[in-house]
């Protein structure tokens, strides 16, 4: 495979994916997993997309780069497209994730920002645009305006974390990995008491974040931020943003 936007995230392959709503009004971005064919994390908005490369300060050239095609196809490769790797049940699943994180309010807190950072990699293309520019006009964005923020990076990670914890640890737990599977609530607890030094806590799926035993292990763990709802937190315009 080739393609314009991949990242080393903890040796992982990782191109971008977004999925656009039905009437084009809402995207989802994404990185992916290539070995576990995977999110590697949940569906986000532009503007969480765009900060989450600002905290770990990865470089915006991928994007900018392949934006255009990105936007065409669905995806940062070149010789791939979202539709060849993602069946209609697979993008509700995307869907899925997005609303199990918590971030439907996210995405509708960040719409104005995420159009202007949209706007800017639209230009991208443009003559005289290079990229270092394009970059300080994406920072530039954020730090100007007001938008909805992850207070912890872990949070963003999703399913590929979750399995590869498995496969790695406890893998006579693993049945079958894919989108629409996981360990049960019993599985995690048990793998969390078995394990030296527990199971990470941010491995844990969203949607056994909100309830239940899982839910009380990441309280007593202080990863509270993990936790849908209690994970994001407004900025404010010009306030100075930790990249």
């Amino acid at each position: 495979m080739t393609g314009c936007a991949t990242y080393s995230t903890n040796n992982m392959a990782t191109p971008v994916y977004t999925l656009q709503g039905a009437d084009s009004s809402k995207a989802l971005f994404w990185l992916q997993d290539t070995f576990m064919e995977l999110p590697s994390s949940i569906p986000m908005d532009l503007t969480s997309f765009i900060h989450l490369h600002a905290v770990h300060q990865w470089s915006f050239e991928g994007l900018i780069t392949c934006w255009h095609d990105l936007l065409e196809s669905g995806c940062s490769l070149t010789d791939i497209t979202l539709a060849d790797e993602y069946s209609a049940a697979a993008k509700e699943r995307i869907w899925q994730l997005h609303q199990e994180a918590g971030m439907d309010e996210v995405w509708t807190l960040n719409a104005e920002c995420s159009k202007e950072l949209a706007e800017i990699l639209n230009d991208a293309g443009k003559a005289g645009n290079a990229v270092d520019a394009i970059e300080e006009e994406l920072y530039s964005t954020l730090e100007t305006n007001e938008f909805r923020t992850i207070s912890d990076p872990d949070f963003y990670l999703s399913l590929s974390h979750t399995w590869r914890w498995f496969w790695t640890h406890a893998r006579n737990e693993v049945d079958n990995i894919d989108l629409f599977t996981l360990p049960s609530e019993a599985t995690f607890i048990a793998a969390h008491e078995n394990t030296e030094g527990g199971i990470p806590l941010e491995v844990i799926p969203h949607s056994y974040r909100t309830q239940g035993p899982l839910r009380d292990l990441i309280i007593a763990g202080d990863r509270t931020a993990l936790i849908p709802g209690f994970a994001s937190e407004d900025t404010d315009e010009g306030e100075d943003l930790p990249f």
